[in-house]
This record gives C-alpha cells, sequence and structure tokens, in this order.
C-alpha cells in the first residue's frame, strides 16, 4: 500500500463519528465536470456502540430517579473517539483505492477526470486534449451563428433605412 496521498482536493469527508449513522462514506468528484462517486458506507462500529450505551445509560438512570452515568457514557464516547482516527484514515485509504477504478489522472494538468472528461486516445483529460472532431462541430456552428447574426445585422440595416430618428415617439 502506497503512502502518497490521492485526490487531495477533490473529495468530500462524510464520516460521521458518532450516533446511528456512525460510519465512514467519502464522496470523490471529477475536476473537469464536477460528476460525484461515494465510496460504499462502512460502518464505525465503536461509534454506535457508544450512542446506543449512551442513550441506553441515560434511559436507565432517569428511569431510577439517578442523576449518574454521565461517566459512563463519557468513558464510551472516549474509547470510541480513540479509534477513530485510524480507523478513519484506513477507511479513506481503501475508499481512495476504489475511487482509482472510477478516475484517470491526466500526465499533464495532474487532474483527476471521470471516464467521460478523458481522452483515452491521447491518455490526457480533455482539457488538455480536447476531442477534435467535438471541437470542429463547435467551430462549425460558431461559424453558422455568426454568420446568421451578420446576416439578421445587414436585414436590420436594409430596415433601418426608412426610420426617420427625428420623428416623435
Amino acid at each position: 500500500m502506497s503512502s502518497e496521498i490521492y485526490f487531495s482536493n477533490n473529495y468530500r469527508d462524510l464520516c460521521e463519528q458518532h450516533g446511528t449513522g456512525a460510519g465512514f462514506q467519502f464522496e470523490f468528484h471529477c475536476s473537469r465536470c464536477f460528476d460525484t462517486w461515494r465510496s460504499p458506507f462502512e460502518n464505525f462500529t465503536a461509534g454506535r456502540m457508544a450512542s446506543w450505551l449512551s442513550r441506553g445509560v441515560t434511559a436507565a438512570w432517569s428511569v431510577i430517579g439517578g442523576r449518574a452515568g454521565g461517566g459512563v457514557s463519557s468513558a464510551a464516547d472516549g474509547l470510541a473517539g480513540a479509534s477513530w482516527g485510524g480507523a478513519r484514515d484506513a477507511a479513506f485509504q481503501r475508499a481512495v483505492d476504489t475511487a482509482r477504478g472510477h478516475f484517470n489522472r491526466c500526465g499533464r494538468c495532474s487532474s483527476y477526470v471521470c471516464g467521460r472528461c478523458w481522452n483515452p486516445e491521447h491518455g490526457l483529460c480533455l482539457h488538455c486534449a480536447p476531442d477534435t472532431a467535438a471541437e470542429a462541430e463547435a467551430a462549425r456552428r460558431r461559424g453558422v451563428n455568426d454568420m446568421a447574426s451578420q446576416q439578421a445585422y445587414a436585414q436590420g440595416q436594409v430596415q433601418g433605412e426608412d426610420y426617420d430618428p427625428k420623428a416623435a415617439r
């Protein structure tokens, strides 16, 4: 396993340390189109158990009229918190390893892009190696639009010959 950190600027941490939704999940996005891919959710059992224990102790103490129990729930939270960092780092590494299959890294600009934003023929992203056929079609459309605009302008000039700018509105 590599110690190199991938996806350092195109992911969002969706992890939850406490509660019934405690677990690890990361969302990665394409640097070009910003479409996202989420890693599979992984339970953080210690965080869930701490939440259940905390609620159980609090409920039990309230039933018997006691005010203690905060120490037990604090201890449970502390135990869950002690394992959180290492477990999160390991989950992030697994998510990065899986995300590599969904993204390509451009050799020119170093961006991570999805398959739709990748030019496999050149091994570069579409920012660095645009699709030639798509660029030609876009240029052709710009030419059509420019000519239509010029023709409409000329037609407006012909229509404007009869306009009297001195006439009252």
